[in-house]
């Protein structure tokens, strides 16, 4: 085990970091993660610890059994402000949807990581970024290359850094092989976003690594590549989780390292800060330190209040699924802008136009109920929810209440003992307890406020 200062929350219930409304935002980062739970959350506190440039994080992720996803759904709770896209149906629609969002917003930049990569100083080169304006030839402002970069892991081979004579720039494409050759990079390359929309829908891939390739078989009609003297980012070659590409990589297993999570440790990330390696990927041993943050199921505790018992339910502490179809791009921005004002954890879950309309929304819900992430308690919303001011994160909820509406009935609402289903119908209901009201309908313990 490691000592030294945990870069660890204290804190659960801390401000968000990152905002996803891209107010100041110029830089996109997306995330690709698959059964990493604990290697990302190295990333992510490396990040907010090192990299202060204004940013936007998208994590699109995938988990293969429940209990990683619960390393996930750990993740959504403590690293607040992160667009968390998971994977419902292709790699391919995931991706595509994203980036769409992304052009909407006002980011000129784009920058890829994978989950095994970890923050070792600063980067703070606003004007790297900038140069990515102001000259056309530059293709990418690498943060994984430096002049210390001899050695090419992933092939094994030496690798000569270029002449830095006239600063730390260079053309990629009469470059040493390994590293300084391949300008396509998803570890913490940065591109710019217009270069990159177009370049997507053509493409065939379905994972991280088919796109990578694919996008090295057609890179930009840009020469130079850009970095600073130091690389500030380390791939950590601990596993592979892919299959499409055999990377090489270490024997420190996605299983293992998981079951460490669940058992309350962490990757000490402090002790990378300032290192210098020769290479863009290490392969080395993953400290593990205790970590201080509570791994309880979100957002519940049981407690009695007048003879019953309840749950007490912290919306800020549960995930929240958005049903939002795909062409309705106003609808999601509302939502985005009320969740994330909020403070809520929130996922957009695709919608599904039907006739009649009322089959799609039950195929969405069931949808929802299937993700592996929907492990209660959750939250689902549509895509047409307006908060009012009475809205509360904390809720105390009787334990044999199975769900709870926090909407309002289209139908309104009847005296008990009337009944009037469907149409222009009025809704059944009695009086449960000063706070919730019991509603009659198919789901027969529904409680409502």
């Amino acid at each position: 085990m490691s000592s030294g200062r945990q870069l660890l929350p204290q804190d659960n219930s801390m401000p968000p970091i990152w905002g996803v409304d891209g107010s100041e935002s110029t830089l996109d980062v997306i995330v690709f993660s698959k059964n990493r739970a604990c290697q990302l959350d190295a990333l992510l506190r490396s990040m907010r610890e090192f990299f202060e440039f204004p940013h936007r994080i998208h994590v699109l992720y995938s988990a293969s059994t429940d209990k990683f996803e619960i390393g996930y759904n750990w993740l959504r709770r403590w690293h607040r402000g992160i667009d968390w896209v998971g994977e419902e149906g292709s790699f391919r629609e995931a991706m595509i949807d994203l980036m769409a969002r992304i052009d909407r917003g006002p980011g000129r930049y784009l920058m890829f990581l994978v989950d095994d990569m970890i923050f070792t100083r600063t980067f703070t080169a606003q004007t790297l970024m900038e140069s990515l304006d102001d000259d056309d030839d530059i293709l990418a402002v690498s943060l994984r290359m430096g002049e210390n970069i001899t050695y090419c892991y992933v092939r094994d081979i030496q690798t000569e850094p270029p002449d830095f004579s006239n600063g730390f720039h260079w053309e990629w494409r009469t470059a040493s092989p390994g590293y300084w050759d391949y300008p396509m990079s998803q570890d913490a390359h940065i591109f710019r976003t217009s270069d990159f929309s177009p370049l997507l829908k053509p493409l065939n891939f379905d994972g991280p690594n088919s796109l990578e390739v694919v996008q090295s078989r057609c890179p930009f009609p840009r020469p130079d590549l850009i970095c600073e003297q130091t690389p500030s980012v380390i791939n950590i070659a601990a596993n592979r989780v892919g299959e499409f590409y055999k990377n090489r990589s270490g024997n420190i297993t996605a299983e293992f390292l998981d079951e460490s999570f669940h058992q309350g440790k962490a990757i000490d990330v402090r002790s990378f800060t300032g290192q210098i390696y020769n290479s863009c990927h290490i392969e080395v041993d993953l400290p593990l330190i205790e970590d201080s943050r509570t791994r309880a199921l979100p957002g519940i505790k049981k407690q009695n209040k007048a003879g019953k018992a309840h749950y007490l339910i912290d919306l800020h502490e549960i995930p929240t699924f958005v049903i939002n179809c795909r062409e309705d791009i106003d609808r999601r921005d509302v939502m985005q802008r009320q969740l994330t004002e909020l403070n809520l954890n929130f996922d957009f879950v695709r919608g599904m136009r039907t006739e009649p309309a009322w089959i799609g929304v039950a195929l969405a819900h069931l949808r929802v109920l299937r993700l592996l992430r929907a492990r209660p308690p959750f939250l689902i919303l549509e895509d047409d929810c307006l908060f009012n001011d009475h809205f509360r994160h904390e809720l105390e909820i009787p334990t044999e209440a199975e769900a709870l509406y926090l909407g309002v009935s289209s139908y309104g609402i009847a005296e008990p003992g009337k009944i009037g289903w469907g149409g222009s119908g009025e809704t059944l209901w009695r009086r449960y307890d000063a706070h919730y009201l019991r509603v009659a309908g198919q789901a027969r313990r529904a409680l409502s406020e």
